[in-house]
């Protein structure tokens, strides 16, 4: 299952699923979830780091190209369908992080949060 890490690629996990070091084979070698370091400014801007990162923020994932980028699936690293350079977020966040309404879950209800809840455990579950 081991990945071999590309340089200056993107991997795209949830944070708090699945678990990372097994998803990695061990490595260790990559930046993990930068946006949480950054504000505002630094996110709507944009960085591409020169090593890996592990990220969920479609404010990041949309400065990588889509041969770049890198997200879990059945059990395997997998390069999304669409192209993520320059993406809208919105789409980034529906296409890839799975979050289909820019409205938070909430407010529409209760019973998405679960639902969705529910699809990311399943997707980190480790094969």
């Amino acid at each position: 299952m081991k990945h071999p890490i590309e340089k200056g690629a993107c991997y795209v996990i949830h944070q708090g699923f699945g678990d990372i070091y097994e998803m990695f084979g061990g490595r260790t070698d990559l930046i993990m979830y930068p946006e949480n370091r950054m504000n505002l400014f630094e996110r709507r801007c944009g960085v591409r780091y020169e090593n890996s990162i592990v990220t969920e923020s479609s404010q990041l994932i949309s400065c990588y190209y889509r041969r770049d980028v890198f997200v879990w699936e059945n059990g395997k690293w997998v390069n999304p369908e669409d192209q993520t350079y320059g993406c809208s977020y919105e789409i980034i966040d529906s296409n890839i992080l799975g979050f289909h309404s820019s409205i938070p879950y909430i407010v529409l209800s209760s019973d998405m949060i679960e639902i969705v809840y529910e699809r990311l455990k399943k997707q980190y579950e480790i094969k």
